[in-house]
């Protein structure tokens, strides 16, 4: 089982990468939501104890003062839709090449050959359907050449 730290802000209002996905659902796409929040994903293979886990989520992945963390359970519970985006096998992941380097630098016994792949979650609040979930998937939030996604929608006894 993969090892997961997901990071989100403390507040709606300094999740300017939230704002600004709702901003371009509203401009771009004609899709009206009350509100989006961006999740920053980071999974690893397992082999890293639960101390060293939380100081890599609070030292490396997050800002402890604007931001909060989730080790191996999700961050946000509370959704219409929540979409995730990730890069498919074989592509290069910037983040999740950087992010293990850095872990490599702060935690000296982690292994040479770690991964860590980085996924951008969006969780949205408000009224939509499943189709216009496909399309803000395909025409916004990923680009289905180098990326895969899944979305996850709130069930209806859940409401």
């Amino acid at each position: 089982m993969l090892q997961r730290i997901e990071v989100g802000y403390r507040h709606l209002e300094d999740d300017v990468a939230g704002q600004g996905v709702r901003a371009s659902l509203q401009e771009d796409l004609g899709v009206r939501v009350n509100s989006v929040e961006f999740v920053d994903v980071f999974e690893s293979e397992p082999g890293f104890s639960s101390k060293d886990l939380f100081f890599l989520a609070e030292n490396l992945f997050s800002d402890p003062i604007t931001q909060t963390v989730s080790i191996g359970r999700p961050l946000r519970s509370r959704f219409d839709f929540k979409i995730e985006v990730r890069f498919h096998g074989g592509v290069l992941d910037n983040v999740g090449e950087m992010a293990a380097y850095a872990v490599r630098q702060m935690i000296p016994s982690a292994p040479a050959d770690l991964r860590i792949h980085n996924i951008r979650q969006y969780v949205l609040h408000g009224r939509l359907t499943l189709v216009q979930a496909e399309k803000i998937c395909t025409k916004l939030l990923a680009n289905p050449l180098i990326e895969h996604y899944t979305i996850m929608q709130r069930k209806a006894n859940e409401r």
